[in-house]
């Protein structure tokens, strides 16, 4: 079973340390992730002679309170996808029907695989400095392991 850790060293680049623990409570678990189009709407594009927009690069917030993921409008809106269908989507701010989007994602430098979903709901992310949620529809492919007093994530799958 393939892992992947993701340690969050301190000042000095050492892990397991206090400043470690620390720096990954503050920042939250994060991996590395490019947000791009579905292979389906690639495909369509390249057939109308159209290149397929580059793949968005930034970090993924692993959020086990979200039950679906979610991507950054603006990431939605440069990557031209198109909206897919709705969702009934609660929080802890109330309760809202919002558009669903297919999209792609890809984890660079990490072993975890391409995942493809119809039912990523776009938000304002960037303001927290991340380009997408990671929630449960995903992470139940995975074991997450949060590792706090040694300041460090791990993801089996």
């Amino acid at each position: 079973m393939p892992v992947y850790n993701h340690y969050y060293p301190d000042g000095n680049n050492q892990i397991n340390t206090g400043e470690s623990a620390r720096l990954l409570a503050v920042s939250g678990p994060t991996i590395p992730v490019a947000v791009g189009v579905t292979p389906a709407l690639a495909d369509l594009l390249e057939k109308e002679g159209r290149a397929p927009p580059a793949a968005i690069a930034g970090r993924a917030l692993i959020d086990t309170g979200a039950s679906l993921c979610m991507i950054d409008e603006s990431v939605i809106g440069a990557l031209g996808i198109p909206p897919f269908g709705y969702q009934n989507v609660a929080g802890a701010t109330g309760a809202s029907n919002q558009a669903t989007y297919p999209a792609s994602l890809s984890f660079p430098g990490t072993p975890i695989p391409n995942i493809t979903f119809t039912d990523f709901i776009g938000g304002p992310l960037t303001q927290l400095g991340i380009l997408a949620l990671i929630g449960r529809n995903v992470l139940a492919q995975f074991v997450l392991v949060y590792n706090g007093p040694g300041g460090h994530v791990s993801l089996s799958f």
